[in-house]
């Protein structure tokens, strides 16, 4: 007899004095698979192991796993009330994500202050100017930053203050300790162990209303100097280029700082 049930999963990974907690649902049909190719594939000893890899990734939606292979197989899309993409497969559990939520709470110091950022407070999405309906994401499986109007790659942003009112640096809210900095010309997310690679790479000077009302631009600001290459859109990926004085140049480089709550 085929059987439907829920798995409830919450797991708490400790970040120095922050605590982030991760809380799901997942919607499960034994010996069932989803049809199509996996996104991403890793080996799990169990179904909740394999649940927290696709809690871990922002536009992980569904899952396949096989116990006995030790297969999770992580997908991009579920099938609302198991449609036909679903078949028969001895072994396996269709997993579709319901509902997930994490959050970040924040223990006190020993100079009883709190931690840089707690739950809901200065995260932010970053909206672009020439497509209103794309915000800043990361590619899937990338640590490559891009423009994205799917909701589930997009990406919860602490913006901290780097020295001055107008520098600062782009943390993933998500995984503390891992900021959007300059590898080659590109954006991407990396770990942060020390102040001088934040400095050299992952720091950027806001200028506000500089060619639209509202809007930001991001300039790169290595090592408190100056770099006159922006944060832009290209092909939707994310990158450090020279002001060139076009209109497009403008549009592609300015976005809009929207609050969110998590």
């Amino acid at each position: 007899m085929k059987t439907i049930y829920l798995l409830f999963i919450i797991f708490l990974v400790q970040v120095g004095q922050c605590s982030q907690v991760f809380m799901g649902v997942f919607k499960i049909k034994d010996n069932h698979k989803l049809v199509g190719n996996a996104t991403i594939t890793k080996t799990a000893d169990g179904q909740l192991e394999c649940a927290q890899f696709c809690l871990n990734v922002q536009s992980c939606q569904s899952i396949n796993f096989n116990k006995n292979l030790k297969m999770c197989e992580l997908f991009e899309t579920k099938i609302e009330g198991y449609g036909e993409a679903l078949e028969e497969a001895e072994g396996w559990y269709y997993m579709e994500r319901t509902d997930t939520k994490n959050t970040l709470s924040c223990a006190l110091t020993k100079d009883k202050t709190s931690c840089e950022e707690k739950a809901g407070e200065n995260i932010y999405q970053l909206v672009s100017y020439n497509y209103p309906n794309d915000r800043w994401g990361l590619g899937l499986a990338s640590a490559s930053a891009k423009i994205t109007d799917r909701s589930t790659d997009w990406l919860n942003l602490i913006i901290h203050n780097e020295g001055g009112d107008e520098l600062v640096s782009f943390e993933d809210a998500r995984q503390k300790g891992y900021c959007l900095c300059k590898i080659d010309n590109k954006i991407e997310k990396m770990q942060i162990t020390d102040t001088d690679t934040k400095s050299s790479r992952c720091t950027f000077k806001i200028h506000q209303d500089k060619w639209f009302k509202g809007y930001e631009v991001f300039e790169f600001w290595p090592n408190n100097s100056r770099s006159n290459k922006y944060i832009r859109n290209w092909d939707y990926w994310l990158y450090l280029d020279d002001y060139d004085g076009s209109d497009l140049f403008k549009e592609d480089a300015s976005f809009k700082r929207v609050k969110v709550t998590v």
